[in-house]
């Protein structure tokens, strides 16, 4: 998600959002809850670290993490639709 975006869909201005990234400005918890709601997250799957901790199989864990990535920048009907579909797939093997 580009800056604009994200600024956009948190209601936050684009300078605000920049200077966030760059930890230039201290962040409220109003605008934090704004930032994870934008992103379409919750606070738990926002601040779980677990991700960073190291796997035995990097590739792996490199390709869960960018699928994981391309299905949370789809917007939510289609996330549903492709998750829907995925699961069925699963399902079946």
């Amino acid at each position: 998600m580009s800056q604009e975006e994200l600024s956009e869909q948190a209601g936050l201005g684009l300078k605000y959002i920049n200077q966030l990234e760059n930890q230039n400005v201290n962040l409220t918890i109003h605008s934090l809850e704004k930032v994870i709601d934008a992103l379409q997250m919750t606070p738990e799957e926002f601040f779980n670290f677990s991700s960073l901790e190291s796997t035995s199989d990097k590739t792996e864990n490199l390709s869960l993490k960018r699928f994981n990535m391309k299905i949370k920048q789809l917007p939510v009907d289609k996330r549903e639709k492709m998750l829907s579909i995925f699961e069925s797939i699963l399902d079946n093997l």
